[in-house]
């Protein structure tokens, strides 16, 4: 990480993955290229769980310990100037860099091995702490009908961005 004065703590990236609404996980696919979809996230102690088709690419790809990187970002504040705000300091490149071209977020990126649950006792846990979190009372309607994967974190690598300027 380049700024490490905006490292965050592991604990804190796990707070980051637990409030994001989506994430994004990404891999090279069997023929070099980038696979990258957005999913909704649970995790459970280190590990992060994500859903999905039985069938498909992802249903194909994130097994048999593929590694995956998952980005979630929690918090994100682009600002906006109206136009006075704007004419005020359009000649002050400091000003410009420190409002208008910066953002302020909060995520976390972890390093991961995909792998499918196999174990129904497993699957039947995770899609119920899946269906709380995420569908509520759905449980019964998607056991059956997806592909439930586990995402096995090796590496976490954090960011806290605040007033970035574009480079």
């Amino acid at each position: 990480m380049r700024r490490k004065d905006r490292e965050l703590s592991p604990d804190e990236a796990l707070e980051i993955i637990d409030s994001c609404e989506y994430g994004v996980i990404s891999c090279v696919d069997d023929e070099g290229e980038i696979f990258s979809v957005p999913i909704s996230p649970v995790r459970v102690g280190e590990s992060i769980f994500v859903h999905g088709a039985t069938a498909g690419s992802k249903a194909k790809l994130l097994q048999n310990g593929r590694k995956v990187e998952f980005v979630c970002v929690s918090f994100n504040k682009v600002p906006h100037l109206n136009d006075s705000e704007l004419e005020m300091i359009k000649d002050d490149g400091k000003a410009l860099g420190g409002k208008v071209f910066t953002t302020e977020y909060k995520s976390a990126i972890a390093k991961t091995r995909a792998y499918e649950v196999t174990d129904e006792a497993k699957r039947y846990e995770i899609l119920k702490i899946l269906a709380i979190n995420l569908f509520y009372s759905s449980y019964n309607k998607i056991n059956g009908d997806c592909c439930l994967l586990c995402l096995k974190t090796e590496h976490q690598m954090n960011s806290n961005a605040t007033s970035e300027v574009a480079e």
